[in-house]
Formats: structure tokens, C-alpha cells, sequence
């Protein structure tokens, strides 16, 4: 049981403030609470201060709380962990998370999780069935959108899952401190003054798993109506980044090709990334990332 005298304080262990949420009609409220020796403890209750009920109890630590606009489904950010459930607390799943994310958000309808900062970002579809990272950890030398990443990262989604705003270092970062906004969107309609990216392969399909040194050679052919100044191929495993890049060089003719270097023992598929990005005319920067798969680790 918890009682009104166990809670020391409400929020969260975050710099940000996210550890309340609403829903969008103004009826749901889940926020968190410092519990004393009964932890962290994630709490639902109604508007008009009725219907008090614990979420999840018994959190070591607790970053953030969100909840979907339609009020049906909560999330939570714990130490490696993503919790989701029922706003009555019922049907909760717990999926693994990396470190570094504190800001939480999820979608109207509940189907989707959101979480970017220190340099993530991460959608979950909150059944478990699936992860992806769409801010990759740093690869490449320069501060581009092909390499889009910085510990001062941080990014909002909107209620459809569809878009992202996060912010990435400006092209002179270094020299100045520039920090651009950048929007992101998932199967857009229109790539707008973005590349094209087409036909990306891999060859081989397939490299052993036995720790020894292997490169796996990637292609794609990358169209733009402005010159390409930059791309990039990473490979990602469960939906994370691996610390396995390439800087990606054109051969010719539209062909971009880079060579990524395996040595693992980490068995499974894989699903690699190919980024690149153009400047227009006017100094703004478009980008495109495909991902693909047909390559594994055996």
C-alpha cells in the first residue's frame, strides 16, 4: 500500500521537466513520486482528484512519465528500462532502453513510444514488437545531417508518430556554437529538395560471427537536384546502432559505396542505414535515410 505520508516529492530524476503528463481532453493525469524506502512510484489519477491509483511501483530511478493524448496508455523511463501499461495499470510491458534518454512522449493512439535526448532518439511500438533508432550515434567527422548527433540533442514528436522535431549542430558548431532545428518525417509523401536514395545493396549478405575481421561492401545510388555533400552507411542490430560506419564516397555516375568492418561475435540480422544530404541555395540542408535489410550475422 502507499499512503499520502510515503511521498517525499513529486517528478522526476531528469534535468527536464517530465515528470507529469495530461491527457489532451484534460480528464487523465499520470506524474511520478518519490516514495522513500517504496521507490519511485509512476501514479494515475482523474481530473477531479478521484481515482488515485499506482501505475508501477518499486523504481530504483524514474526520468520520465507520458501519456498517450487519448489517455489510454501510459510510459515511463526507468535505468535501461521502458515501461508501458494500461492506464489502469493493467497489461504492463517492460522493454529494454539505452541510457541517455530522458524526455518521453507517446503517440494519440498509444501504438508508439518516444524518447530523445543526450544525443537518442528512440520510437518503440508499445506492443514490444518493434524499436528503431532514428538518431544515430555519431559517425563520420563532420557535424552534418548525414551524421546528425550531439549530446544536445533533444526532439518532440507529434501525435501521429510521423514527424520529429531535435536539434543537431549548425555546419560551423565548432567555430560558433550554432545549433540548428531540424524536422524529420517518416515516409513522407514528398522528399521536397532532399536526396533520392535508390537500389542500396550489400555484398556479402551474410559474414561469420566468430570475432575475426570482416567487411561487408555497401552501394546506393543517391540523386539530388543540388550537389551531395555528404553520406554515410551504419548498421543497426534490435533497432540500435552498432559502432560499425562508413563514410560513404561517390564512384561515379550517382554510385555512392562505403565498406563496413565487422568483427563480432553478436549473431543476427542486421539493418543497415544510408543517409546523405544536400545544401539548397538557400543554406538550408535536406537529408534522406533508407533502411534495408537482407544482412545478417551468423
Amino acid at each position: 500500500m502507499l499512503g499520502i505520508g510515503d511521498i517525499s516529492s513529486i517528478g522526476a530524476d531528469s534535468a527536464f521537466p517530465s515528470g507529469i503528463d495530461v491527457s489532451f481532453n484534460g480528464s487523465r493525469i499520470v506524474f511520478g513520486v518519490d516514495a522513500g524506502t517504496k521507490g519511485r512510484v509512476v501514479l494515475g489519477v482523474n481530473a477531479d482528484g478521484s481515482g488515485v491509483h499506482v501505475i508501477r511501483a518499486g523504481l530504483s530511478r524514474m526520468f520520465a512519465t507520458a501519456l498517450s493524448g487519448d489517455g489510454s496508455t501510459v510510459a515511463y523511463l526507468a535505468p535501461d528500462e521502458l515501461g508501458v501499461a494500461r492506464f489502469d495499470g493493467s497489461g504492463g510491458v517492460s522493454l529494454a532502453a539505452p541510457s541517455g534518454l530522458f524526455g518521453l512522449q507517446v503517440s494519440n493512439d498509444g501504438s508508439l513510444a518516444f524518447a530523445g535526448g543526450a544525443g537518442n532518439g528512440v520510437l518503440w511500438r508499445t506492443d514490444g514488437s518493434r524499436l528503431v533508432e532514428l538518431f544515430a550515434p555519431l559517425f563520420g567527422s563532420g557535424s552534418q545531417l548525414a551524421y546528425e548527433n550531439s549530446a544536445l540533442n533533444r526532439a518532440s514528436m507529434t501525435g501521429d508518430g510521423a514527424r520529429f522535431l531535435f536539434t543537431t549542430p549548425g555546419l560551423k558548431y565548432a567555430q560558433d556554437g550554432t545549433v540548428e532545428l531540424a524536422m524529420a518525417e517518416i515516409n513522407p509523401s514528398n522528399l521536397g529538395a532532399a536526396p533520392v536514395i535508390a537500389n542500396p545493396t550489400v555484398d556479402p549478405t551474410s559474414i561469420p560471427g566468430d570475432g575475426a575481421g570482416y567487411r561487408a561492401n555497401i552501394t546506393a545510388r543517391v540523386t539530388a537536384s543540388t550537389p551531395i555533400n555528404g553520406a554515410s552507411s551504419q548498421s543497426f542490430v534490435q533497432g540500435l546502432a552498432e559502432p560499425v560506419g562508413t563514410i560513404m564516397t561517390d564512384t561515379g555516375g550517382g554510385v555512392w559505396a562505403g565498406s563496413l568492418f565487422y568483427s563480432t561475435n553478436a549473431s543476427g540480422l542486421r539493418v543497415l542505414r544510408v543517409k546523405a544530404e544536400t545544401q539548397a541555395p538557400d543554406g538550408k540542408r535536406h537529408a534522406t535515410a533508407i533502411d534495408f535489410g537482407g544482412f545478417s550475422v551468423r
